[in-house]
């Protein structure tokens, strides 16, 4: 099985709060800084997600 099949194997065997939850958490402690770095940028640009909190306030405003 190739990556995305053992992910969709994972999604479709195991109980939801293990995949929310505890899959994150496992591959997060399974990168290294730089790799996990790599990966928050590509994800925030793709979903145009702020990257800090300085750009959230930046885009909306500071929060009071």
């Amino acid at each position: 099985m190739d990556r995305f099949e053992k992910m969709e194997f994972l999604r479709e065997t195991c109980a939801q709060d293990l995949i929310h939850k505890t899959l994150p958490e496992e591959l997060l402690m399974f990168m290294s800084d730089e790799y996990f770095s790599q990966f928050y940028e590509h994800f925030c640009s793709c979903y145009d997600i702020c990257r800090d909190h300085e750009e959230l306030d930046a885009k909306y405003g500071q929060s009071q």
